[in-house]
């Protein structure tokens, strides 16, 4: 009781193309290439952001301490939900830095821990200032 398939109107059957299914090897190769090189993009900008730039980061020796002792309050807000935490940070200790290649002094902020532990006539490496900076 199958109904019979009606003859196909309007010419000539139509020819049955065949298209390869899959990925040549030149297609595995370029993509191959293209994830290698993007990965190599996303390395190298990751490794270059975790370092400072060598000409900016010089080094001296201590020739003099200064400290304040004085102490900052940092306020942070928090902004989804709205909690306020603080922290209260050592700011008021200094070191003088001497530069031999530039012959210049430096006067730079540390910490309490590094104020400690530099004496006169060690060595620091410290960023250069924002303001000259290269």
């Amino acid at each position: 009781m199958n109904a019979p398939v009606p003859a196909p109107q309007g010419g000539p059957k139509r020819p049955i193309v065949i298209v390869p299914s899959g990925m040549t090897r030149r297609d595995m190769a370029v993509a191959c290439v293209i994830v290698l090189g993007v990965l190599g993009f996303v390395v190298g900008a990751i490794y270059s952001t975790g370092t400072a730039t060598p000409r900016n980061l010089i080094k001296g020796v201590v020739r003099g301490r200064s400290g304040t002792g004085m102490r900052e309050r940092e306020i942070s807000l928090a902004y989804k939900t709205g909690r306020m935490d603080t922290k209260t940070v050592d700011t008021g200790y200094y070191l003088k830095v001497f530069v031999a290649a530039e012959n210049r002094e430096y006067e730079v902020m540390v910490e309490k821990d590094v104020w400690d532990a530099k004496k006169d006539g060690d060595t620091l490496e410290f960023l250069r200032p924002p303001s000259e900076q290269r």
